[in-house]
This record gives C-alpha cells, structure tokens and sequence, in this order.
C-alpha cells in the first residue's frame, strides 16, 4: 500500500527527498534521565536496524529516477561513534543518502572520509544551534537552512556557496524551514532567483 501511493503521488515527475528520522531517533523512543542506557538503547537501533532499514528502501526505490536523497538524522544526544556509522553504511543499500548529525562530536575527517567513500552527503546545517561544516563528501549537495531570519544578504551567500559547488555537485538539494512562519517558499524564490541570475 505505501509503495503504490509513493507511485501515485509523484507519477507528474516531481523528485521525492525522504527524511527518514524514525529507524535512528523516534521509532521506539525511551523516554528515560540521560544516565539510564538512552545512548546505548540509540546505538543500538542505529546498528540492529537491518530489516527496517532494508523494507524502508523497498519501498522509497520504487520511486525510481524521482527519488531524490533520503535524509538520515541522528538526535542532538547522540555523540560520534565511527563504529556504530560504518556498520549502518555497510547495511545501507546504493541509493542517495544525506547524514544530518545534530552533535558537534561528529565533525571530523574520520566521519567526512566514512562519508565520502560512500559517495554519501554530509547534511550541511544552518540552524539557531548548530551549523555544520561545509565539508563536500557527495557529488550532491544537501543544505537544510533551518533559521527563520535570513535577510537577502544571507541568501545570496548561501547561493553562491552553492553556486561556487557546481564542478562537484550537479545536483543541490536545499530546504528552507517552514514549518512555523511559512517563509520557506519565499526564501526558496529569493534563492532560485539568485541562481538564474547566474
């Protein structure tokens, strides 16, 4: 059933991003004190999550040329284990896959090169807490502009940013928050904009 809607719902040829944030954060989520096995219970669903992750591509695949990337977030607690990373990359089948790590511990070489020889996007983040390295590790880009009060200025440094990737990247994915304030879509146009200028 979620294979022949996924079909249906983008048959007129627009591109699908999928955020799969429930394997690693609220699938099972326990609700426990940061000193109770909260960390070990994540790596865990991070590393024992084979099947789900396997129907999970099953059905995102049958998309076909219009999936776009499928985006894995790990949760803010979750402090950098190189480990638990490359045991999910080597579950995860060749599809195109961005990684948005909420915790600074993961800025490394050690995760960019992880990332890299997997040809798999560093999710490059700009939100009120973080902001990500814009480290290139994929020949796609994957931007999540996250901040509410970008002015003009900031979107047309953003554009260029992407610009200035065109040898790596031939493809940019970036999504712009919308969720409160619904000034995403503006703030796409400004951009789409700045980059037709070029």
């Amino acid at each position: 059933m979620e294979r022949e809607f996924l079909s249906r719902r983008f048959a007129d040829g627009e591109d699908a991003a999928v955020l799969r944030r429930a394997i690693l954060d609220h699938r099972n989520q326990l609700h426990v004190s940061p000193h109770s096995g909260a960390e070990d219970d994540r790596k865990s669903r991070l590393r024992d999550c084979s099947d789900t992750l396997e129907y999970f591509c099953k059905v995102v695949t049958d998309l076909g040329e219009r999936l776009g990337p499928v985006l894995f977030q790990l949760p803010p607690t979750f402090k950098k284990d190189a480990d638990v990373l490359s045991s999910f990359l080597r579950e995860l089948p060749s599809i195109r896959a961005a990684f948005e790590f909420r915790h600074k511990s993961w800025f490394d070489d050690e995760i960019f090169d992880l990332l890299c020889s997997r040809n798999i996007a560093l999710c490059i983040a700009d939100t009120d807490t973080i902001a990500t390295p814009k480290k290139i590790t994929a020949d796609y880009g994957y931007l999540r502009l996250r901040r509410e009060d970008y002015t003009e200025e900031d979107v047309k440094r953003w554009s260029e940013f992407v610009r200035e990737q065109k040898t790596n990247w031939p493809d940019a994915f970036v999504y712009f928050k919308h969720e409160e304030s619904g000034i995403g879509p503006k703030l796409a146009r400004q951009m789409i904009g700045v980059l037709g200028e070029s």
